[in-house]
């Protein structure tokens, strides 16, 4: 079974604290947010773990949050919060349910079709 997980952009947030220690220049950076998410058959089925990095949109160099101020690590941390995983990040748990429901319409199907079969033998 092929199965495993994947990280996915979802959004960049300009950051109001953090000044890019490479090129030192302010209002340049922005945090690019990621959720992982673990899939069966490249299928996403369900997310399960956020993160993030600055990126300078200057001088394109890319830093860990937790490495700057503790202010740009509280504003990270905010940001990092009201992250919403994309909703297709779900799409295999969607399937499996649809799966789930088809199999027992068929099944329902098949015990009336038995019923009716019984019934007229008797």
């Amino acid at each position: 079974m092929i199965k495993g997980s994947k990280e996915s952009f979802v959004k960049s947030v300009p950051s109001n604290e953090a000044v890019c220690t490479n090129c030192k220049t302010e209002g340049t950076m922005n945090y690019n947010l990621f959720y992982k998410y673990y899939h069966v058959f490249f299928i996403p089925v369900f997310p399960y773990s956020k993160s993030g990095t600055l990126e300078c949109s200057a001088c394109k160099e890319q830093l860990s949050p937790y490495k700057l101020s503790k202010a740009t690590r509280n504003e990270y941390e905010k940001v990092k919060k009201g992250l919403w995983p994309p909703v297709w990040h779900f799409s295999g748990i969607a399937l499996l349910a649809i799966i789930f429901y088809l199999v027992s319409l068929s099944e329902a199907e098949q015990a009336k079709t038995t019923r009716v079969i019984l019934q007229s033998l008797r």
